[in-house]
């Protein structure tokens, strides 16, 4: 598949976990997610257990998983069938916490289909004020959810969360494509504008759209355009990066410019957390304003922020 100027979504299905990222002009996003992400998980279930005195059941979530379901909405018996979500993630041979409720999301709205109301950033939201395509793609899900009920086996998993892969749909990209049968058969159901392509031998890492992003990742000296370069080191305390004007002909301000914003790329791509310190080429008063403005205009990475110029001029971050 020749996915050359081509804006698209990766889901690279591996034994241990799933890689997924969006490309544009450049690899923009990748994720991580280890196979047992299980939080926001929606199954299929089975009452196993109902416990009185906490008014609680246990419930079959899949071949070897029991979740605790506890103060139900609805009161069931043993033996019914119920769709049940993950909300708390416990170790050892606790059970994971369940609702009967359940939610489904997109972007920052979610719909709760047992009571058929909707919120948004946590606040509850009347249906005239929920866009008409979000009500139709939660309508859409929950018809689908739905027939679910028809299909074997039970218990199971029908709606996996995978927040990080919900969140890269909703990125502007002409094809998805993956290496895995079940999550294609999963994405035909939530997903119907964008082609959807099963690549059976696709390894990110031989994308050769993204090797050499890819690559910056690991290296401690990037080379910019301009001729100069960033130099970073992680310590155990903070994450140290030095600009470098090395024989590059562009003024200053141009140079710190353009080492910030691939700065802010790399953070975001190398999932960089902690006490972030830049040491930028000297500049005046009027080129450090000016260099500010573009942070602001240039940070879209919602878990990154800025904290402002040291005397010595060194710029202060902290991402989470």
């Amino acid at each position: 598949m020749d996915m050359v100027n081509k804006n698209y979504v990766f889901i690279d299905h591996r034994k241990e976990k799933i890689i997924a990222g969006y490309v544009g002009t450049r690899l923009e996003e990748i994720h991580y997610i280890p196979h047992d992400h299980r939080l926001y998980n929606i199954y299929f279930g089975r009452i196993q257990k109902y416990i009185p005195n906490i008014d609680a059941y246990f419930v079959e979530l899949d071949q070897d998983k029991i979740g605790f379901l506890k103060n139900p909405v609805i009161h069931r018996k043993v033996g019914d069938e119920i769709f049940v979500q993950i909300i708390k993630i416990q170790e050892g041979d606790k059970r994971d916490r369940c609702i009967d409720n359940i939610f489904l999301k997109k972007n920052e709205y979610l719909f709760y289909p047992l009571g058929n109301y909707y919120k948004k950033n946590k606040k509850d939201i009347s249906l005239e004020k929920i866009p008409k395509d979000i009500q139709y793609y939660f309508d859409e899900l929950w018809e689908k959810l739905k027939k679910e009920k028809n299909f074997l086996p039970i218990p199971r998993l029908v709606l996996p969360s995978r927040m990080e892969i919900y969140d890269l749909l909703q990125r502007k990209s002409s094809v998805i494509i993956t290496n895995d049968k079940e999550i294609k058969k999963q994405l035909n159901n939530i997903v119907k504008d964008r082609e959807i392509e099963l690549i059976k031998d696709y390894k990110y890492e031989y994308d050769k759209n993204i090797s050499k992003d890819l690559l910056k990742c690991k290296m401690k000296r990037i080379d910019l355009a301009s001729g100069a370069e960033i130099i970073w080191e992680k310590t155990h305390a903070m994450t140290v990066i030095d600009i470098n004007s090395k024989q590059s002909q562009k003024d200053t301000l141009e140079i710190n410019r353009e080492a910030l914003e691939e700065i802010l790329w790399l953070l975001k791509l190398r999932d960089t957390k902690g006490i972030i310190i830049c040491d930028m080429i000297n500049m005046t008063d009027d080129e450090r304003q000016s260099l500010e403005e573009t942070i602001y205009h240039s940070t879209e990475d919602p878990k990154v922020q800025y904290h402002g110029m040291s005397n010595l001029g060194l710029m202060e971050f902290t991402r989470s």
